[in-house]
């Protein structure tokens, strides 16, 4: 009987757990899609009504009500499983609480009235060149003494993704800069400032002489990067938005940190054509003289490349001013992707075929243009920022192509691109 007993309540254990596992995994997943449908921002133009379908079961509530902005003007209290209607006085920014089971607030959206806003649509190709806020650490390895040994100075002290900003006090910008101070050590240990996910570190490393009588830390670094991508908008300031995602460093993955960066006239001389398993390229020269820069850059971001271009750009591509189409605007269904080649600009068509709040990947679509899929098999690397068109208003950008299908791609909305 204790045998029994004994079966029985191990079978109840385990029973609980998968039920615990199951459970908690159920609950993830519907935070997650939940997350998907509840947006960060709602903009809506002065004066202007709109309807917002989230579809989520929760209740939503203005914080900062007044007379510029009301909800279904019921006290500022709505179902958002329902379609909600916002109406829009004057300029202003308010909040709206997203409360589960009536009165547990889950998150906050922002709710802004702003004046109907244009930009110009871009779609024609840049070169950039980027410079580190720092040297970055791309990579460690051991170093081969003099004495026959592997060592690694930098164990536990510096790791890849790290930003080294200054060694022995002096700030340094360079790679060359780094291997000098190290070399000059002479095997003295060298004090190192480091900066890790925006932590500012210290940190000493001893240096090791190699064989060749060269002192090193084992450690390889970059502070550097450039490529071709595409601009999305330009605004009435001059001021641009290219690519729709960050530059990352692809030993570490990360979005580059950098100090400045400039924009240069580049020109496609070839398209690779994208394949399943393998993306395409854009293929083209950038000449990095002084007369040949357009522009500057200001920020590296998770959404984009930001800076100034000339004032003679817009007229030099003939760019006509658009209204922006905000996420409450899309839909899934027909749109067009702007994309520049041979001196002119096409709109190609693509069918958007899901929408999705919160992530960068907020619109995944795929091109049905017969044009653009005998020009490039779909979307390829360097159309990253190419505008995404819909009713007329530019709504987002090209991010990231499917791996395993050219003809699929991912999209930013525009708002959260311009945030």
């Amino acid at each position: 009987m204790m045998v029994n007993v004994k079966k029985r309540s191990s079978y109840r254990l385990f029973f609980y757990i998968i039920l615990s596992v199951i459970t908690v995994t159920a609950v993830v997943i519907y935070f997650q899609e939940l997350n998907k449908k509840i947006p960060k921002h709602i903009y809506i133009n002065e004066n202007q009504q709109i309807v917002v379908c989230m579809g989520i079961p929760a209740s939503g509530e203005i914080i900062a009500s007044s007379d510029s902005i009301s909800v279904e003007a019921v006290n500022s209290i709505t179902d958002l499983s329902k379609p909600v209607t916002f109406v829009a006085g004057t300029a202003g920014h308010y909040t709206m609480k997203v409360n589960l089971f009536g009165f547990i607030t889950y998150r906050k959206i922002d709710v802004d009235v702003v004046d109907e806003k244009y930009v110009y649509p871009g779609g024609f190709q840049i070169g950039m060149y980027l410079h580190t806020d720092g040297v970055l650490v791309a990579n460690a390895e051991q170093v081969h003494s003099d004495a026959n040994k592997d060592i690694c100075p930098w164990e536990g002290k510096v790791m890849k993704g790290d930003y080294i900003v200054a060694i022995n006090d002096h700030i340094i910008s360079e790679k060359e800069e780094l291997a000098e101070e190290v070399n000059e050590s002479q095997g003295e240990v060298v004090h190192m400032k480091i900066r890790r996910n925006n932590q500012i570190y210290e940190e000493e490393v001893l240096p090791v002489q190699c064989e060749d009588g060269v002192y090193r830390i084992g450690l390889w670094v970059k502070d550097d990067a450039q490529g071709i991508g595409t601009v999305t908008y330009i605004d009435e300031n001059n001021h641009f938005a290219a690519l729709g995602h960050g530059i990352s460093d692809d030993n570490t993955g990360n979005v580059m940190m950098i100090s400045e960066g400039r924009v240069y006239r580049t020109h496609v001389m070839s398209i690779i054509k994208g394949k399943n398993g393998t993306p395409g390229e854009l293929l083209g020269g950038i000449n990095y003289k002084q007369y040949n820069q357009i522009g500057t850059i200001k920020k590296n971001g998770a959404n984009g490349i930001h800076g100034d271009l000339s004032e003679e750009i817009r007229s030099e591509y003939a760019l006509d001013s658009m209204k922006i189409g905000y996420s409450y605007e899309v839909q899934d269904g027909k749109a067009q992707v702007r994309f520049y080649h041979d001196g002119s600009f096409r709109d190609y068509d693509i069918n958007i075929e899901k929408l999705v709040n919160g992530a960068e990947k907020n619109i995944t679509f795929q091109v049905v243009s017969p044009e653009l899929l005998e020009l490039t098999n779909g979307i390829v690397q360097g159309m990253s920022g190419c505008p995404i068109i819909q009713n007329g208003k530019i709504i987002g950008a090209v991010t990231h192509v499917f791996i395993d299908d050219s003809t699929k791609g991912y999209g930013i909305f525009i708002e959260t691109m311009m945030e």
